[in-house]
């Protein structure tokens, strides 16, 4: 495969407006998350971080929890 090649495969799919059916064999499962933690490394200097995220209707309310 020549180098590009599937990035120019992508590209035209996304823009043709043909829909791609899903096989019979595939299965769907939606993730709805009430609730993420995200953790971020901490250094030398600094501890690691936590920041949670809390689902309040259609927005999402961030703050930070100690680790």
């Amino acid at each position: 495969m020549e180098p590009g090649a599937v990035e120019r495969e992508f590209e035209a799919a996304a823009a043709s407006d043909r829909d791609a059916a899903m096989p019979d064999s595939w299965t769907t499962i939606r993730l709805a998350p009430a609730r993420m933690d995200f953790w971020q490394a901490g250094t030398e200097t600094t501890p690691p971080g936590k920041t949670r995220f809390v689902a309040e209707g259609s927005t999402w309310r961030a703050f930070p929890v100690l680790p």
